[in-house]
This record gives C-alpha cells, sequence and structure tokens, in this order.
C-alpha cells in the first residue's frame, strides 16, 4: 500500500535540501516526503496528489493553502509559538531537523481519525541480546551492533533493563519513553507508529526508544502486549531491524526471547556466571521453552579495550575491538552482507 504524503514548503532552499537530506539517511519516517520551494510547485503537486501533513514555512503561508484539500497543516515558526493559540500548530523551525519531525509526527498523531496503514518493506529481522551473568558487556554489545546494522539497514534499539542509564550516558533528560508507547497500544492507538517516531532518539543513524525510568513501568507489560508492539513495528514502520535489549526486568522473558530471530548471549568463563547459566538453562526447561537453546549463540566477548568515559563513548563503540567483534558476527550469520 502506498505512504501517505508529507509536504515540506520552504522558501529557503538551504533549509528544504537540508531537511531532505535528514529524511532520506534516517529512512523510517511513515511518509513518502516531498519537499517544495515554492508555492507554485506545490500548488501544482496538491492538484495531483492528496497530501497528509504539510509543513509550511510561515514566509509562504497564505490563505490560499488554508483552502487546499490537506489532512493536517503545521507552520514552521521562526520565532517561539504558543500551538492552542492560533488555527493552526506550529514548530519552531530553528531546531534539529530530527525535533521537527518528532514534533510534527506527536500533532499528527493527535488525530484520532488517521487510520494505520502497512507498509511494504522487506521482513524485519528481531535480535535479542540478552544474558543472566551480569557485567559481560550486554548493552555495549548491542549498542554496538545497532549502530553497524543502522549503517546498512532501517534499525530500532528498544532497551529493557531495568537501569539502562541513558540519561546519564546521553546527557539527555527524555520527556518521553518506551512506558508512554505501551500506554498508547493499551489506549488502541492507531497511529502508533507516528508515536514511535515522535519519541524515538537517535544515536548515529540507530534510532532508540528511550527507556522506562522506573523496572515498575515494563514489569506489567504481558507477552501479548509486547507482541502486539513488534507486530505494529514490523507491519507498520519501515524498520527492518529490531533490536531488544533484554534485562532481568520484564515479566515474559521466555516469551520475549521467543519473538526473536537471533539470541545473542554474552558469558563469561567464571564458576559464578557459569552455574547462573545453567540455572537459566534449568528455567527454559521448566518454561517448556527448551527450543530456544537452539536458537541462543553464546558468546565470549573481547574485553581489552572500550572507549573511556566521554561525551562519545557510545558512538566510539563501534571502532573498539568489541565493535569489530559485532560487525563480523552480524556479517557471518547473514544479517547483513558480508
Amino acid at each position: 500500500m502506498k505512504r501517505k504524503v508529507l509536504a515540506l514548503c520552504d522558501l529557503e532552499t538551504a533549509y528544504a535540501i537540508n531537511f531532505m537530506e535528514y529524511i532520506n539517511r534516517k529512512n523510517t519516517i511513515p511518509f513518502e516526503v516531498h519537499a517544495f520551494t515554492s508555492l507554485d510547485q506545490l500548488r501544482n503537486f496538491v492538484k495531483n496528489h492528496q497530501v497528509e501533513i504539510l509543513l509550511i514555512s510561515e514566509k509562504a503561508m497564505c490563505t490560499e493553502v488554508g483552502d487546499w484539500p490537506i489532512s493536517k497543516i503545521v507552520i514552521l515558526s521562526e520565532g517561539i509559538h504558543d500551538p492552542g493559540s492560533e488555527k493552526y500548530p506550529s514548530v519552531y523551525k530553528y531546531q534539529s531537523s530530527s525535533a521537527v519531525v518528532r514534533e510534527v509526527l506527536a500533532c499528527y498523531g493527535g488525530s484520532a481519525e488517521q487510520e494505520n496503514e502497512r507498509m511494504l518493506k522487506p521482513k524485519m529481522t528481531v535480535i535479542g541480546i540478552y544474558s543472566p551473568v551480569g557485567r559481560c558487556l550486554k548493552t555495549s554489545l548491542a549498542l554496538a551492533m545497532g549502530q553497524i546494522l543502522a549503517k546498512e539497514k532501517a534499525t530500532l534499539y528498544l532497551n529493557l533493563e531495568d537501569c539502562p542509564g541513558f540519561e546519564t550516558l546521553f546527557h539527555t533528560a527524555y520527556d518521553r519513553n518506551i512506558s508512554d508507547i505501551i500506554y498508547y497500544l493499551r489506549q488502541g492507538e492507531t497511529n502508533l507508529i507516528s508515536k514511535i517516531a515522535a519519541v524515538a532518539a537517535a544515536v548515529g543513524k540507530l534510532d532508540f526508544l528511550p527507556p522506562a525510568r522506573s523496572p515498575q513501568e515494563l514489569r506489567g507489560v504481558t507477552a501479548e502486549e509486547w507482541h502486539r508492539l513488534f507486530t505494529a513495528i514490523r507491519e507498520n514502520s519501515s524498520y527492518e531491524i529490531l533490536i531488544l535489549d533484554i534485562g532481568s526486568g520484564p515479566d515474559c522473558l521466555g516469551d520475549l526471547l521467543g519473538e526473536c530471530d537471533y539470541i545473542y548471549m554474552p558469558v563469561k568463563s567464571d564458576t559464578m556466571s557459569a552455574a547462573k547459566l545453567a540455572q537459566f538453562e534449568s528455567l527454559l526447561r521448566l518454561w517448556d521453552c527448551e527450543n530456544l537453546m537452539s536458537r541462543i549463540k553464546k558468546l565470549h566477548l573481547p574485553v581489552r579495550r572500550l572507549p573511556e568515559s566521554s561525551d562519545r563513548c557510545i558512538e566510539q563503540l563501534v571502532y573498539t575491538e568489541l565493535g569489530e567483534y559485532a560487525e563480523n558476527l552480524v556479517r557471518k550469520d547473514g544479517i547483513i552482507r558480508g
């Protein structure tokens, strides 16, 4: 099914070009995007195409545009405006393209009448990274692998740990996180992918949903709810890879692992780690999930050098021995071309 159209109209050519370059790099926006640098161009386009969202600069906006058959108009504002004080919602123009997209999709997602649509794309691969062993570089592996995969395929990373520490890692306070997406899911939100795009943050080309603030926020999520979320992402987004960094928090560990096409398990060789691994394997038998054992790939990760604490330590993971290990792993397993 053809995607809905998001049109951008800005008289500043450089702005329009930069915005389109960002969209083309991301390739995860659930719309077909067209950019215009004049009202004449936009007018001719609207005559033959249905525009779902129009993002238009204050200088280009005029009364005529309001009469066109466009479902949602959002103003690119050069000042700070209260979206509720005008006829059309507005977003501040001179912020990052990712922030503009998040705000626009948040405005769009508020329209209850919008329908969910299935997008044509390759089958999504789900990668689970889990270990019963502590301090085994599980999250470092997941973030390195995610950034490597995102260079070739649209990739979304979900951290399901109790205390992942992302606000400290990225020096950012997140207003919304994966718990908000679960809330929208439970409310029967029909435009869930736009909500995800509005909440998502990024490290390089890798998109991620900021993790839950409290362990309790994920412990009540059922296996059926996780399945509905993954199905929505699989069928209605343009993500080709979903990475689940699974901690001890979720109540339905066996079901989460069962959603995965690949399961990577960092392990260690000491006696305590071996005991924890043996107990986990006993749990799989108790849960009647022994079939998962054949899909779990146990990994002894290289640990000689990792980035020291810095503002870009996560991005630097790709260039470490661990990053090289992760890239060789996903190429050997055929997740990306070798």
